[in-house]
């Protein structure tokens, strides 16, 4: 619970001694599997039969407009590790994988 992937990886490379930039660059090069792994997944269960061609449109746009939110959002993680504001982030995801953990056994 509220632990990313993205930051296990951005903090996994920083604590290896990588840069800033190419941490998180390294992270979202590493998602790709996932995300196509995923759309593999989904496709087999995807039917043009079950599609309303009304709701096409909708569906071509709210892709368009989640690559190009993803893009931003990218750019933007990007200029956030560029500056000294990250340790906090990393401070974070420790903690919350350590309760996580504890929270597994206790409950």
């Amino acid at each position: 619970p509220g632990l990313s992937r993205s930051g296990t990886t951005i903090t996994a490379c920083l604590l290896c001694g990588f840069k800033r930039d190419y941490a998180v660059k390294y992270s979202f090069i590493m998602s790709i599997p996932a995300v196509l792994g995923a759309v593999i997944l989904e496709l087999k269960d995807f039917s043009l039969s079950r599609v309303e061609l009304s709701k096409v449109y909708a569906y071509i746009a709210g892709t368009i407009v989640a690559g190009i939110v993803g893009y931003i959002c990218i750019k933007k993680m990007l200029v956030i590790v560029k500056g000294k504001k990250f340790k906090p982030f990393a401070y974070y995801c420790f903690a919350i994988g350590i309760l996580a953990v504890i929270s597994h056994f206790v409950i």
